[in-house]
């Protein structure tokens, strides 16, 4: 009887370290994989974070391109203007000089 409560206590004693074991393995594992679930998020949250970044990297470049148009156009349309006025004040000298003429021409004609 002896023997058979050392046996029972020995199977006993094996049969919860096994059970000790089994659950600390579990334990690993669910600790992996809560580990891997938070990594997985970590990666989504940086492939999201870069995505995101290089579609600002693309319309900051689309921008820069917008603005460099219109830097240009800018200028264009000032050399432009300066060249209308540099004709609009040729044009008014022109007059200035046909109207001189005009009335010089006709001080002479009542003169004759």
């Amino acid at each position: 009887m002896e023997r058979a409560l050392q046996n029972y206590e020995r199977t006993t004693t094996e049969a919860m370290t096994e059970l000790l074991a089994a659950v600390e393995t579990e334990t690993d594992k669910l600790a992996t994989k809560e580990a891997t679930t938070d990594l997985l998020a970590a990666v989504e949250t940086e492939r999201s974070t870069l995505e995101t970044r290089r579609r600002l990297e693309i319309e900051a470049a689309r921008l820069r391109r917008v603005l460099e148009l219109r830097r240009a156009t800018v200028a264009a349309l000032a050399r432009e203007r300066r060249d209308l006025e540099d004709r609009r004040r040729q044009l008014e000298e022109r007059r200035r000089q046909l109207g001189d003429r005009r009335r010089r021409l006709e001080d002479r004609r009542r003169q004759l």
